[in-house]
């Protein structure tokens, strides 16, 4: 049976309105252990928050069973993305009258690129031997496609939301004082950017004492000063590490070139 309902977008930031894709009144298929499904990032990427909407129904005497998801880099689940931190259990004893559940399985800590192509996989755990899921035979999403038991189904989706927090990148720079560093004289390093964080510095991958936590907030304006005394003659590469607050933005790596380290100069008189 064809949806009479609008196709709406599947994937949505989180923190918006929700849009989701179909609803439960769609085609029934079912798979002996699982039901796959591509789709494809938008540009600006994201953490990944949940897949959600996914309606499944165990057939079988009981009609009871448990099912996982796992994402994956391609259909060929050679490289693992993450799996969902929890299951999800149709604990509906319908008799194979497609009474299931909606599942939402939830992630954290998957960082998903912008314009790339994944695939994620419910399957199959324990209970009755195959389940079902609503799918659609309109190609209502066409940036993916569907797989029943790794078969791709052309021009069929699964029913599905991806929720994802868009990550942005502060507007952060760093300056050194001086181009070549005296040997136990301060030189000041400075760091700046445009969001609140934590601020670690670092001469030749080692901490810099009294700079390895230095807190950028409202009060600073945002930025603060590191004094690097070199106890080395070696040439160092300074290196800063700068966590936002908010974790809405990007986490930020930032290194020097090599500077060189010279004798202090002294005079007598």
């Amino acid at each position: 049976m064809i949806l009479s309902t609008p196709f709406l977008p599947f994937i949505t930031p989180a923190n918006a309105a929700t849009l989701t894709f179909g609803s439960s009144t769609g085609v029934a298929q079912y798979a002996n252990s699982n039901f796959g499904q591509t789709f494809t990032m938008p540009a600006t990427g994201g953490d990944l928050v949940s897949i959600s909407n996914v309606f499944v129904a165990f057939r079988g005497s009981t009609g009871l069973g448990v099912v996982q998801t796992k994402l994956y880099t391609s259909t060929a689940k050679t490289t693992l993305v993450a799996t969902a931190s929890n299951t999800c259990s149709d604990n509906v004893s319908d008799f194979d009258n497609f009474q299931g559940v909606n599942c939402t399985f939830n992630f954290s800590g998957v960082t998903l690129s912008g314009s790339t192509v994944y695939y994620f996989e419910v399957a199959r755990i324990s209970g009755e031997a195959s389940f079902f899921m609503w799918q659609y035979n309109t190609n209502g999403y066409a940036g993916g496609d569907m797989y029943q038991n790794g078969t791709l189904y052309a021009g069929w989706d699964n029913r599905f939301t991806v929720t994802y927090n868009t990550v942005s990148t502060p507007t952060s720079s760093f300056s050194i004082n001086d181009s070549i560093f005296m040997y136990r004289k301060a030189s000041n390093i400075s760091f700046q950017s445009n969001v609140a964080g934590k601020a670690r510095f670092r001469a030749n991958g080692k901490n810099i004492g009294g700079c390895v936590s230095l807190m950028l907030n409202s009060g600073n304006s945002f930025s603060v000063t590191c004094p690097f005394r070199p106890t080395s003659r070696k040439t160092t590469t300074i290196s800063i590490y700068f966590v936002p607050t908010d974790t809405g933005y990007t986490a930020q790596n930032f290194t020097s070139g090599q500077i060189r380290v010279t004798n202090r100069t002294s005079s007598r008189g």
